[in-house]
């Protein structure tokens, strides 16, 4: 994924194909059932990057459902946050897409949407919060049609996630079967 961190004036955002934004969002695109009951939950991964200002300092950050027990894992989310902490703390442009890529390996995602403002829970802000889904897909909707405007068609073809972001390709759902047999 070609995403980077970028400035407009002081203030870091997270930047694809020249759309700036301070959260975004990926969906895992592996969804586990765990059993053959079909009102049990099923889940999905799920990573909100975001920038974030503590105090007079800016950060990146990332909040998810997913838990990392192996330590290839845990070092790819560590470098990830500590290359672009770095570039904000430096105040240089930065190209994340190695270490996005890198997390791309671990388990495939799908971008889920870019927005320019999150509340303090970490999830976007809408003009019309009693409206969540229409708003939802307003934004989004905003994000591709900006994409499409910014890149040409060979770039975003290159890159799985725009594609499928910007094509509204749904991600892939694989379904895998946790109910416990009974040993005979």
């Amino acid at each position: 994924m070609k995403a980077s961190i970028t400035f407009t004036g002081d203030i870091p955002n997270i930047s694809i194909g020249g759309v700036n934004g301070v959260l975004m969002h990926l969906w895992g695109r592996t969804e586990h059932v765990f059993s053959q009951d079909p009102t049990d939950d099923t889940i999905a991964s799920w990573f909100n990057f975001f920038v974030e200002q503590k105090d007079d300092d800016w950060s990146f950050n990332y909040r998810s459902n997913r838990v990392f027990s192996r330590d290839d894992e845990n070092s790819v989310l560590k470098n990830l946050i500590a290359k672009a902490n770095q570039a904000i703390a430096d105040k240089k442009t930065m190209d994340l897409s190695q270490e996005f890529n890198a997390l791309n390996s671990i388990e495939p995602y799908t971008l889920g949407g870019l927005f320019i403002q999150m509340d303090s829970r970490h999830n976007p802000i809408f003009e019309n919060k009693d409206d969540y889904n229409e708003s939802y897909n307003d934004a989004k909707a905003k994000v591709r049609e900006e994409l499409k405007v910014r890149l040409t068609t060979r770039e975003i073809e290159s890159d799985e996630h725009l594609r499928n972001f910007v094509l509204q390709i749904p991600r892939e759902i694989i379904w895998a079967d946790h109910t416990p047999t009974e040993e005979q």
